[in-house]
């Protein structure tokens, strides 16, 4: 791939990598402190410092994923995954009211199945972490 977004590609690489070990570190935290994990969670998007941060991640993690997508295996799933980010990145900016009782609600709704959501965790960290391992 040519052009900026090639140039980009070990950052794309690099910001992915970043991805799924978040997405460990947070499933590991749920299984193991999972009221600093549920405390965790339940921070999102309470404050408009926590919802820009959190958009501009899920804005980076987005961008990453379309400039990566050439590279890795199912470029056009990864594409999508990648516009889906973004796209969801700007609502949070636009509705920032909205994206906090929704982040609230949605941290109640998974709270009797905690457990699960910190193995659905490892499981996207590990099917990222595969991704990005077959690309190489």
């Amino acid at each position: 791939m040519s052009g900026l977004f090639g140039l980009l590609m070990p950052l794309w690489l690099a910001i992915l990598w970043a991805a799924a070990a978040y997405l460990a570190i947070l499933g590991i935290s749920v299984l193991f402190i999972p009221a600093r994990a549920y405390d965790f969670l339940a921070g999102f998007a309470q404050t408009p410092r926590a919802n820009i941060i959190e958009a501009v991640l899920r804005f980076l993690i987005g961008l990453a994923f379309a400039g990566a997508a050439p590279r890795l295996s199912f470029p056009v799933a990864m594409l999508g995954v990648g516009a889906m980010l973004i796209v969801t990145a700007s609502m949070l900016v636009m509705a920032p009211n909205l994206h906090r009782r929704f982040a609230a609600r949605a941290v109640q709704a998974i709270a009797p199945a905690f457990a699960l959501f910190g193995i659905a965790s490892i499981g996207l960290a590990a099917a990222l972490a595969a991704l990005l391992t077959a690309s190489i």
